[in-house]
């Protein structure tokens, strides 16, 4: 019996793409959105009004497991196919950290995670709750153009979850429509009719936390490297009648933000000083 503890949140919610090489990879930007058309009057002559770009980086940080080791006595004997359970084991463990780096990194020895990508959306008048009116004002403070999107969701971890399904509306119903026991069911639990998604490493609701996430999740692009690499060691350990493995991958995550803010997250209120 394998104890078990939830990690999903990023992976799940973000675009995913993957490239031959881990060489750095440029992805352009641009923000035309304060440019218009204009009328033409006749013999005119048309202005000009080039385009300006960006660029973020993707990198290919490498990730592995960290080592594990058996006896042969223990490979001989073992009634289940132990190497792959350890080869289970070894890709949890990257998704742990992945998971972690997806929401929190900074971008500079990790990926930038979506926490740090996103733009402040709405600051709460309370530390320690979230009101319905602050979950309406992030909403609305993401541009219709990504609330449209098919990948547009709510982000928060479980604590938080609790906090909005205890939240009811004037006729006592949950806001999350107390769906969330449904999950492993084929349905899709939903808050004001957009998906959410757990991410144990997201912030609780605490002063001046990052707690809430809404907006565009296609805007968060996960670059994979080709794939996980399991590696078996058989000599390096023989004079102990050994077998060590390890897993490694390369993986970054960035926010492709070109400056009209896809993602945005709710902040709770300061502490006082």
């Amino acid at each position: 019996e394998q104890a078990m503890k939830d990690y999903s949140g990023v992976l799940q919610a973000a675009d995913i793409f993957d490239t031959g090489s881990g060489v750095d990879l440029p992805w352009p930007n641009t923000n035309d959105t304060s440019n218009k058309g204009a009328i033409l009057g006749e013999n005119q002559p048309v202005d000009e009004q080039d385009v300006t770009f960006s660029q973020t980086t993707f990198k290919s940080f490498l990730y592995y497991s960290k080592l594990i080791r058996c006896s042969y006595q223990l490979l001989q004997d073992s009634a289940f196919n132990l190497e792959s359970f350890i080869t289970n084991i070894a890709a949890e463990r990257i998704g742990r950290k992945l998971n972690e780096d997806f929401t929190t990194g900074t971008g500079q020895i990790t990926p930038l995670g979506v926490v740090n990508g996103a733009t402040l959306g709405y600051t709460g008048l309370t530390q320690n709750s979230i009101t319905y009116d602050a979950l309406v004002n992030l909403e609305h403070s993401v541009d219709p153009a990504y609330r449209i999107s098919a990948k547009t969701a709510w982000m928060f971890n479980d604590a938080t979850l609790k906090v909005l399904r205890l939240m009811k509306d004037s006729t006592g119903r949950s806001l999350t429509g107390n769906q969330d026991g449904n999950r492993g069911q084929g349905i899709t639990p939903a808050l004001f009719g957009r998906p959410y998604f757990i991410n144990r490493d997201m912030a609780s609701i605490a002063a001046a936390s990052k707690s809430v996430l809404f907006g565009d999740f296609s805007k968060y692009k996960v670059r994979r490297v080709r794939d996980y690499v399991m590696v078996r060691l058989n000599e390096r350990y023989a004079d102990r009648l050994q077998v060590g493995w390890f897993m490694y991958a390369r993986f970054d995550g960035r926010l492709i933000d070109a400056g009209t803010h896809p993602l945005k997250y709710l902040q709770q209120a300061a502490a006082s000083p």
